[in-house]
């Protein structure tokens, strides 16, 4: 049974996002699904800085498990920084699991791990077929997903990549590792 308690506001991350396209009127922000697990409602919205054409095409997403808040909060930060990506065409959905969030569960509000949904010909899940529907209309040279792991030091890096593609995660590693 999923505790119904709420620990953390989804609201309180919707009017961060808020504050960021009132500030930066660059952001294009869409509602890519209406989650209802009564009796609440979740907008799960994606937001996207174009730039030039062929520019380099990122997505960076987080909080798939709501119980890993810190990807979120990331997220959110880089959003609210003054960093500008004029370079870089951005795409960022800053909580994939909004009901899980709110009530600290690596699920939904159906009991459903999202990331276990992605490779299923008609995943279950709400979020995860709206997360599907939006990022297969999509490119990208390169996708972030941020978890956290709160039983690991420091950080790692879990790279994918298709054949013929540059290696990256190393690199990344070894630069933070560095500083």
């Amino acid at each position: 049974m999923l505790s119904r308690a709420k620990l953390r506001s989804y609201t309180s991350v919707l009017n961060r996002i808020q504050a960021v396209i009132s500030r930066d009127r660059s952001w294009r922000v869409s509602e890519i699904a209406l989650l209802s697990y009564l009796p609440d409602h979740y907008p799960l919205v994606a937001l996207h800085r174009p730039a030039e054409k062929g520019a380099p095409r990122l997505s960076l997403s987080a909080g798939i498990h709501g119980d890993e808040p810190a990807g979120v909060e990331a997220a959110l930060r880089l959003l609210e920084s003054d960093i500008r990506f004029t370079s870089l065409d951005l795409t960022v959905l800053p909580c994939q699991n909004p009901f899980g969030y709110e009530h600290d569960s690596r699920f939904n509000g159906c009991g459903i791990d999202l990331n276990r949904q992605f490779d299923k010909p008609e995943p279950p899940a709400p979020e995860s077929v709206a997360l599907r529907r939006f990022l297969l209309q999509r490119q990208f040279d390169l996708v972030v997903e941020c978890h956290e792991d709160a039983d690991a030091d420091g950080f790692y890096v879990w790279e994918i990549k298709r054949p013929g593609c540059p290696e990256i995660g190393r690199a990344v590693v070894d630069h933070i590792a560095a500083s």
